[in-house]
């Protein structure tokens, strides 16, 4: 006989010990993500000058656009208000 909340225990018990059956194999693969992550970090930071400046020549591009968008826009609001106040 089983005595109150035995069951509850014993499946308690069982969970437990499926998860430490677990555990080798989750710490293998944490190790593996932070071997991946130092590599992603460390090669990151090894960017010659090249891509650097490459990185900067994009960024003016979008940024001349973005510039050139929002003068395209506010002359149109302009003209907008002109027309509305006649």
């Amino acid at each position: 006989m089983i005595a109150p909340g035995g069951e509850d225990a014993a499946e308690g018990a069982v969970e437990v010990g499926r998860f430490l059956g677990d555990v080798p194999g989750l710490l293998v693969r944490a190790a593996g993500l932070l071997g991946q992550l130092d590599a992603v970090t460390r090669n990151a930071l090894e960017q010659g000058p090249e891509t650097v400046a490459d990185i900067g020549r994009a960024e003016a591009r979008r940024s001349r656009w973005t510039v050139a968008a929002l003068w395209v826009i506010a002359g149109l609001l302009a003209w907008l208000i002109l027309l509305l106040m006649r």
